[in-house]
């Protein structure tokens, strides 16, 4: 950044695809004033603005405390649907009130159809939601305990073990179950040797749901 001087802008972005597409996002933007003030009809354009001062460090970890908090909200709203499920609520009452409940934060209301889609079709994997996780927690070690973000990270990396890295993060509602039975292709931080591959896909039992698979004995690993 210093090579650019009185010219560097960091410009995060809070809100999903279609927030920026229909102008409702955030930018966070931090940098030297004069390079924020001639950038500020770019801003306007696409989304409203967020102006965290002189320091574009400020704009990202702004950024990534907002997907901290995200993140920990899915993993407590995941939760919440998979006990509903486990004392037999069905997805489309537990859906309806998802909707109708005071206490679902806004910014995840757009989540709630891909939380209930087999498929979990979204825009922000269970990867990306690792690597941020951590990131968070690096950010504060030694400053500050934080056992739910803990909680949250050891989560996540769970669903990426058992297949869901590609999906998106409301795959915690399929914690420990597999998203194809088979082989794991896991990302090569979380890589596990060819025969403890194989031992696992002989543990895969079917449940009674079509297409769901539960995985015994899985522990998270760090990445």
């Amino acid at each position: 950044m210093q090579a650019y001087g009185d010219r560097f802008v960091a410009a995060e972005i809070l809100g999903a695809p279609e927030a920026v597409r229909s102008g409702t996002a955030t930018f966070v933007v931090g940098g030297p004033a004069s390079a924020r003030e001639a950038l500020a009809p770019l801003w306007n354009v696409f989304a409203g603005v967020l102006d965290v001062g002189d320091r574009p460090e400020t704009a990202a970890i702004m950024k990534l405390l907002n997907n901290q908090m995200l993140l920990a909200q899915v993993a407590v709203i995941a939760e919440t649907v998979r006990a509903g499920r486990a004392a037999g609520i069905d997805d489309t009452t537990l859906a309806a009130t998802l909707r109708k409940s005071k206490t679902m934060p806004e910014g995840l209301r757009n989540r709630i159809d891909v939380l209930f889609d087999p498929d979990h079709a979204g825009w922000f994997n269970s990867v990306q939601a690792v690597k941020d996780v951590t990131l968070a927690l690096e950010l504060a070690q030694g400053g500050a305990p934080l056992p739910v973000t803990e909680a949250a990270r050891d989560a996540y990396r769970q669903v990426v073990q058992d297949g869901w890295q590609t999906h998106d993060v409301t795959t915690l509602v399929e914690y420990g179950r597999l998203a194809v039975a088979g082989w794991l292709e896991l990302p090569p931080c979380l890589e596990r040797p060819h025969t403890r591959r194989a031992a696992l896909n002989h543990r895969v039992l079917r449940e009674s749901a079509p297409g769901r698979d539960r995985v015994q004995g899985l522990q998270p690993r760090s990445c």
